[in-house]
């Protein structure tokens, strides 16, 4: 019988104006945390500042995420 792997999920916020850098979801393979973040994530570019919350279980790029205007605000590992 083998071992079994844990995988870790990192839970983070990126806050930013502008249309939402779709491709960081490719990038740092994760996805949106809930449908509000979902909504966030849309053409909801009116609000000066928005803040979504992500899921990966993958690294989390800061640095690029800063390249398109959207800065990592928190992430948390568990």
């Amino acid at each position: 019988m083998g071992t079994r792997m844990s995988v870790s999920t990192t839970k983070f916020k990126v806050e930013g104006v502008g249309p939402f850098p779709l491709d960081m979801l490719r990038y740092d393979q994760c996805w949106p945390k809930a449908q509000d973040d979902v909504h966030e994530m849309g053409t909801n570019t009116a609000h000066p500042k928005r803040t979504v919350t992500l899921l990966t279980h993958t690294r989390v790029t800061e640095k690029r995420w800063a390249s398109f205007g959207w800065t990592v605000t928190s992430k948390e590992t568990f």
